[in-house]
């Protein structure tokens, strides 16, 4: 019994990756109200009554994309904060993954700014409590590592979970600018522009 309810999960998982790429690509074209159930399905290939034994509704399969994107930002911007490297080396890779993230994920960024209220104030807004606790965690360990590069020498002190706000804001403005007008702002520009502006007044070193 062990194997085909192993099998039925392995096959479960795929339909639901099929959906919600589909539905990636369905809401980035047509945003999420001009989106519908059909239309995904038609890009997933699948019945419609397969996407209703996936997930409740269009407003389900939109929050799981967006559960599964933020996890996987989430993901690689703490393995940039935990590689073996000095402090301020691994700041500046957070910063470098960061801008990439957007930029691989640039269609569904778009879509999450535009379809909820204040998310360019807090880009947390529109987040579930374990999302935003996923989040949580990001500046959690962002604000130690600022502490371990002022602790280093590398930075001047300061609040360090004040610095790791701030460093949030500098990149959700240049973010919204390169989401906005991607060929004005490329993704090198935008993370060196990052650095510039965070760095400038609290490094040390050269």
């Amino acid at each position: 019994m062990v194997e085909p309810t192993s099998r039925r999960a392995r096959e479960q998982a795929q339909q639901r990756a099929t959906v919600l790429s589909a539905a990636a690509e369905v809401f980035s074209r047509k945003g999420f109200q001009g989106a519908t159930m059909a239309e995904i399905a038609e890009r997933a290939e699948f019945a419609v009554g397969t996407l209703y034994n996936l997930f409740n509704d269009k407003r389900d399969i939109y929050d799981a994309l967006v559960r599964d994107t933020v996890s996987a930002f989430v993901g690689r911007l703490l393995t940039a904060l935990n590689e073996p490297a000095d402090s301020l080396t691994r700041l500046e890779r957070f910063i470098d993954a960061e801008t990439e993230l957007y930029v691989e994920h640039a269609p569904l960024a778009r879509l999450y700014f535009a379809e909820t209220a204040g998310s360019w104030v807090d880009p947390t807004v529109g987040l579930d409590a374990e999302v935003r606790a996923m989040c949580t965690a990001v500046r959690t360990r962002t604000a130690e590592v600022i502490r371990e590069a002022m602790d280093a020498g590398q930075m001047r002190n300061a609040d360090p979970v004040v610095l790791a706000i701030a460093l949030e804001g500098i990149g959700q403005a240049f973010f919204r600018a390169m989401l906005e007008t991607p060929d004005d702002l490329p993704a090198d520009r935008v993370a060196h522009a990052i650095k510039l502006v965070f760095f400038e007044q609290l490094r040390t070193t050269p």
